[in-house]
């Protein structure tokens, strides 16, 4: 799915396409809800990577803001 566990205190690592699915409300609810609950009841980690691969999907695919991502 893109959820790794990195360390034996279940830290894990979630790829792009969870927090897109989590922050895009799309026509899979599923998805949507799914990813929801990773990010909110997992202790997880984030890369710089991603942070940048999400606000370059935010701004192409979704026209978000730069100000609107930056809130």
């Amino acid at each position: 799915m893109g959820v790794f566990k990195i360390d034996e205190e279940a830290t894990y690592f979630v790829d792009t396409n969870i927090w897109l699915y989590a922050f895009i409300q799309s026509q899979d609810v599923e998805k949507n809800r799914v990813a929801r609950g990773v990010i909110e009841e997992c202790e997880i980690a984030i890369s710089t990577q991603i942070i940048n691969e999400m606000c370059v999907n935010l701004i192409k695919k979704m026209a978000f803001s730069e100000i609107k991502i930056q809130n």
